[in-house]
């Protein structure tokens, strides 16, 4: 099993009303309002590309073919499945790593959202903001959720996280980020800060139940 950094976490256990914000927990943390930017999508594929070893397998175009499958192998279509455990771990590593890509390019992280399949490969991202540059975050977040549950139930899903920069009332800002497996879910806030350097992410608050859905780990019961 791959050891993803920063990712032992335990999953929510409290339901939450499918389609509904509920960031809770010590402090409440809430939707911050981020300024308008395009192109965010394109900064990320970059990234994408720096975690290729990792996260972002591509066949190579000189690839050869796959050989036929042996007698008693298993067909084509039946992709290999990653564990439940590391493929949330995986993509809540991932969807960290962008978050504070983003972060360090705008200064906060505007509602996106990113899903993995099955084998943990294959990772595609949504960012409303580079087709709404003006749109509020409430409404950013509302279309995020809106496309990821509109795939929710393709059988090449097998986990997608939810991310977006939320604020206490007290002016604290972090990294919201929900992980969401077809048999787990973990919410978890990252309250960050800048120094001279750069942007940091402190270590994970604990919540109770998700930020919003659930939209995945339901989504066939």
């Amino acid at each position: 099993m791959t050891a993803f950094p920063g990712t032992a976490v335990t999953p929510a256990t409290t339901p939450i009303p499918r389609g509904s914000l509920n960031p809770r927990g010590p402090e409440r943390w809430v939707p911050r309002a981020t300024p308008a930017s395009r192109q965010v999508g394109r900064a990320v594929a970059l990234l994408c590309l720096a975690l290729a070893p990792i996260a972002c397998k591509k066949p190579s175009p000189e690839a050869a073919p796959p050989p036929a499958p042996r007698e008693g192998s298993t067909p084509p279509g039946d992709a290999p499945r990653m564990g439940g455990e590391e493929l949330r771990a995986k993509t809540l590593y991932l969807a960290r790593e962008m978050g504070l890509l983003v972060l360090r390019r705008q200064g906060s992280v505007s509602p996106f959202g990113l899903t993995l399949d099955p084998a943990g490969d294959n990772p595609r991202t949504f960012f409303p903001r580079d087709q709404r540059p003006q749109a509020s975050s409430d409404e950013l977040l509302e279309a995020t959720v809106a496309h990821l549950a509109q795939g929710r139930a393709s059988a090449g899903v097998g986990a997608l996280a939810v991310v977006t920069t939320l604020e206490t009332e007290g002016g604290q800002s972090g990294l919201g980020i929900q992980v969401e497996t077809r048999a787990s879910a973990v919410f978890l806030v990252y309250p960050y800060s800048r120094s001279a350097q750069d942007w940091s992410l402190g270590e994970p608050q604990p919540t109770q139940g998700l930020l919003v859905g659930p939209l995945l780990h339901t989504a066939r019961q």
